[in-house]
């Protein structure tokens, strides 16, 4: 996979290009994908969140494809983080796993981010870029 300064700058790049590639679905997914982006440029993500959310517009699945220099099919690319990293038993590094929610009002939507690094993931039901729960 391309690294998260070249997944940045294509995705910067791609941004204006959003409304004449995708029409009315490019407010939405602006909305979708510019937490995603902060998240990217803050070092607090590795970018196949980001990757994840894009390649599900066919629109611009060829041109992210082209443009990240990607050798892979694209399902081994979105799948890479949801293999298993480390054997059954003792960890290597301990790390507090930090529970994320749905922030829609009543969506009983959550994850566990497991290692440092992992992005928190979209709801499956609503869309919406998973928070922190600081409850």
């Amino acid at each position: 996979m391309s690294n998260p300064e070249n997944i940045l700058t294509v995705v910067r790049e791609l941004e204006p290009k959003l409304p004449s590639l995708l029409g009315e679905k490019a407010t939405e997914l602006q909305q979708q994908i510019s937490p995603l982006i902060d998240q990217l440029a803050a070092g607090q993500s590795d970018g196949a969140d980001l990757l994840q959310v894009l390649y599900t517009y066919p629109e611009l699945a060829d041109v992210l494809h082209q443009r990240l220099d990607l050798h892979q099919p694209i399902d081994e690319v979105l799948l890479r983080d949801r293999s298993f990293q480390n054997a059954p038993g003792t960890p290597s590094s301990v790390f507090a796993g930090q529970r994320y929610i749905c922030p829609e009002p009543g969506c009983s939507e959550e994850w566990f981010q497991r290692r440092v690094g992992q992005s928190p993931p979209l709801c499956e039901v609503h869309g919406v870029v998973m928070v922190k729960d600081e409850g």
